[in-house]
Parts: structure tokens; sequence; C-alpha cells
């Protein structure tokens, strides 16, 4: 018989069998599994906030500049509800008079099946400022 040391699969679509969008991977110990879908990143984004720019995304459309240290993202393809989870990462990078800093959601504007706005800040007040983060999104489109 004939052994391979290394598989490849090449395609362009992968296809649930008991439905599209249904596709189950098996852990590495093989005792519990998670859908393939629910666990990709929807959308992600490195920002500059200084600029106002994207330098790279995966399902932005845009970004609004609301205010200093508050932004808004705009998804290219809508969430199917709006209470999917925002996981944000950010660095204080070039602005090294704020060594701390953290990112969060601005519940002064419901978030929203098509777009997310959030808050940087930093130092030991917390105050407002524009900073390089980035950012990954979890969550099921419509």
């Amino acid at each position: 018989s004939r052994r391979l040391s290394m598989s490849e699969l090449i395609i362009d679509t992968l296809t649930g069998k008991t439905s599209a969008g249904d596709i189950t991977v098996t852990s590495e110990g093989g005792a519990a599994t998670q859908s393939l879908q629910q666990g990709l990143a929807k959308a992600w984004f490195k920002f500059d906030q200084t600029v106002p720019s994207n330098y790279s995304s995966f399902n932005v459309s845009s970004v609004s500049d609301d205010s200093t240290g508050v932004y808004t993202q705009n998804w290219a393809n809508s969430f199917s509800d709006a209470h999917y989870p925002m996981g944000m990462v950010g660095d204080s990078y070039p602005n090294h008079s704020h060594p701390a800093c953290y990112i969060f959601y601005n519940d002064s504007t419901a978030q929203t099946t098509s777009s997310c706005k959030y808050d940087s800040r930093g130092g030991t007040n917390g105050t407002a400022y524009d900073q390089t983060n980035l950012c990954n999104v979890h969550g099921d489109l419509s």
C-alpha cells in the first residue's frame, strides 16, 4: 500500500451534508465538536485613529470619525442580530504619552447589525484619545 506523508485538499467551497451552512469540526482530542462557521472571525480591522483610516480590514465598508477617541465601523455584511460580541485589542503606539489604553463599546448609540461605535481611552484618567488598534468581531452574519 502507498503511504502519504502529507495530504492536500484543494477546493473552492465547503458545503455541509445536513444543511449547507452546517459544518462541524472535531476538537484535537476528539472529545468535543464546534461549528466551523461560529468559530470564524466575521470582521476585523487594523485601524489608525489619527488619520482615520483602516490599514487593512475584512467585512468593513467604511469608518466614521465621530469625535476624538470615538469611531464607528460600518460592516459590509450585516450581522443576524445586534448582540454580537466585540473583542478589541489596542495599543498606544505611537502615542507613548498614554501608556495604558482600553477600547470599549460606546453605549451612547445602540449597537446595530450594520455598525458598531466604540471609544478608546488611555492614561490614568481615562482621557479619550486617538490610537492605533486591532479589532476582531465574532457573530452570525445575516
